[in-house]
């Protein structure tokens, strides 16, 4: 109940979306990280021990937790609140990948003898500051980064600035790699023209479909069928490496007392607030949520729904200023102060905003050191036997994840994210060592692993059922399809044929090769033949996944040549940046698999 407020829902989706494209922004923006000490050769040799090695090079605990406070930073910058505990999770993992891809980049500079001149370490240091320069109050006017002053501070021959010329120098192969990758995506004319094409080319058409009912109890399928159908659409079920596990989540054992005191906290803070104590005081002295000392206010419009069915309903009837009692979320209780009421603007429901208050249960560290203990006896039987039966000894219920890709991790991993990484550097059947997370322990086993390529047919087991249901209905309207077939050889028009079969014909309307009709969903092969026709031309019936499909083009309506010269730079820029962005996401998402990542963070613990 109430994750989302621990985590901070919106930001977590967006954090997620930024996992997804940080190799572009990571090549893009430089590889500009804070790492301090630990980026030098000496940092690294000095370090006592290592969170991951990326084709045997470390990457330091320094280096790691640098780039941590580097991610905060940015997160704070971003969305102007401290990140909640799911969030710093999260900035965790990203963290973590944005260091894999530079030392892999690194090599790769060093296998082309890229190097970093002193004048172009100059003219880097000059032009585009490291950002701990940029936020240094020395160098900043009324808030703002402040050029003049750079300036001056760089001409002071008293100021020592080879820290930052080794960082820079030690970056700069990188970037130039970055160039190289960049520079090599061109855009020819008949693609800049083909492009536009695609979205502005349009169609008018009539169409008949015959498509099945599938309100009636689904067709039995055999093996043969589910094989002909995993044949016939195995390339719609194409992905990239992808991994799947077996993941055992324990909660982490609070008593009594634990829980009590933390109660008996919050109890006590909800009264003092009612009876008209200062909240943001309160906050600022006793919460442990995201932005504690601004009063944890809640940077969204919230709905009763929001708040779970224990709280939700209560939420809904309270007023302006009213707080609500607390309730236990995990390892904390959790209690708000309604601000406003408000309308949801995404949503358009009645809500309210409110501020967070939050009190942890503080452990029993010996508890929790047994606990861990006790799992990582557990641990090594699963090594053995395997996780499931290991767990199943101790009474224990495992769950397994469907296939997915290192962007996508699958719910029953949200608690421990970093094992996504984990999985994409593990050996099959590997056992993980016992990962801590927020209010859990985790213990997840490697049981699949798939390179890129199309789906096994086990992996898609329901999904090609259906699929092979809706094959085998389509079989039983072959003869309905023939049927129209013939009529149209026999010359009667696409209206005629369809009304002879009490069939509709139907109008589309403005199809692109870009934006289709939703009724050709899963017939890409109309659309295509439509625009390969000849005005008044009739095609098929085409069998696609979901009936069969005859169509006739009306009109063709050609592109704007006129508004495309006018556009053609606008046009030009933003395809070519799309080309780069999958290019550069291709390259590195490539670069990152094939690289031999042993990460280490789980190994490395305080119990």
């Amino acid at each position: 109940m109430l994750e989302y407020l621990r985590g901070s829902g919106k930001h977590t989706k967006a954090i997620w979306w930024i996992l997804i494209i940080v190799v572009v922004v990571t090549f893009l923006g430089g590889f500009v990280f804070i790492f301090g000490s630990g980026l030098s050769s000496g940092g690294r040799a000095q370090a006592v021990s290592a969170v991951a090695t990326v084709d045997g090079t470390n990457i330091t605990r320094t280096e790691y937790q640098n780039a941590i406070t580097d991610q905060r930073t940015g997160y704070v910058a971003r969305f102007g609140q401290e990140p909640g505990d799911r969030d710093m999770k999260t900035l965790e993992v990203q963290a973590f990948r944005a260091l894999v891809l530079q030392r892999v980049m690194d090599q790769k500079a060093k296998e082309l003898n890229l190097t970093a001149h002193d004048r172009e370490v100059l003219l880097q240091l000059q032009s585009s500051p490291p950002p701990e320069l940029m936020n240094n109050p020395s160098f900043r006017t009324n808030g703002q980064f402040d050029p003049q002053k750079y300036r001056a501070a760089m001409q002071d021959p008293n100021n020592d600035w080879s820290a930052f010329e080794e960082r820079v120098r030690a970056q700069l192969p990188v970037r130039k790699l970055q160039e190289r990758l960049f520079t090599s995506v061109k855009l020819t004319e008949p693609q800049l023209r083909q492009a536009y094409r695609d979205q502005n080319e349009r169609v008018n058409g009539t169409l008949v479909a015959i498509v099945p009912d599938l309100s009636g109890n689904p067709a039995t399928v055999s093996d043969a069928d589910l094989q002909r159908a995993y044949d016939r659409y195995k390339s719609r079920f194409w992905t990239g490496p992808e991994r799947q596990l077996e993941v055992l989540v324990v909660p982490k054992t609070y008593g009594p007392a634990e829980i009590k005191t933390a109660q008996d906290l919050a109890n006590s803070l909800v009264q003092r607030l009612r009876a008209g104590e200062n909240y943001v005081e309160l906050s600022r002295q006793y919460s442990d949520a995201p932005g504690a000392d601004q009063g944890g206010v809640v940077d969204r419009v919230l709905t009763p729904t929001d708040f779970g069915s224990e709280l939700g309903p209560r939420v809904a009837l309270m007023d302006t200023g009213q707080v609500t009692d607390a309730v236990r979320d995990g390892g904390r209780f959790l209690f708000f102060r309604i601000n406003e009421k408000a309308v949801d603007p995404t949503r358009g429901l009645p809500g309210l905003r409110v501020s967070q208050f939050m009190v942890r249960v503080k452990p029993d560290e010996d508890a929790i050191r047994k606990q861990y203990e006790q799992l990582t006896k557990l641990r090594s039987q699963a090594q053995k036997d395997g996780l499931g039966r290991a767990a199943v000894a101790q009474a224990l219920t495992t769950a397994k994840t469907d296939y997915f890709d290192l962007n996508s991790p699958p719910q029953q991993i949200a608690a421990v994210p970093e094992v996504a990484d984990w999985a994409f550097s593990a050996k099959p059947n590997q056992v993980s060592p016992v990962i801590e997370g927020l209010d859990d322990f985790a213990i997840v086993q490697l049981i699949g692993t798939k390179e890129a390529g199309p789906m096994p047919k086990d992996a898609i087991a329901e999904p090609l059922r259906r699929i092979a249901q809706v094959e085998v209905a389509l079989d039983r309207l072959k003869p309905r399809a023939d049927s129209l077939t013939a009529l149209i050889r026999a010359g009667r028009s696409l209206e005629e044929a369809a009304a002879a079969m009490h069939l509709d014909a139907q109008k589309l309307t403005g199809v692109t090769r870009l934006q289709s009709d939703p009724r050709l969903q899963g017939a890409p092969e109309v659309v295509g033949s439509l625009f390969g026709s000849q005005p008044g031309q009739v095609i098929g019936p085409i069998r696609g996944l979901s009936g069969y499909f005859a169509a006739r083009l009306d009109q063709r309506i050609d592109p704007d040549w006129t508004a495309f010269e006018a556009q053609r730079q606008q046009i030009s820029q933003q395809l070519l940046e799309n080309m780069q962005r999958r290019f550069l996401e291709d390259y590195a998402s490539t670069m990152r698999l094939t690289a031999k990542v042993k990460d280490l963070r789980s190994e490395i613990s305080s119990y």
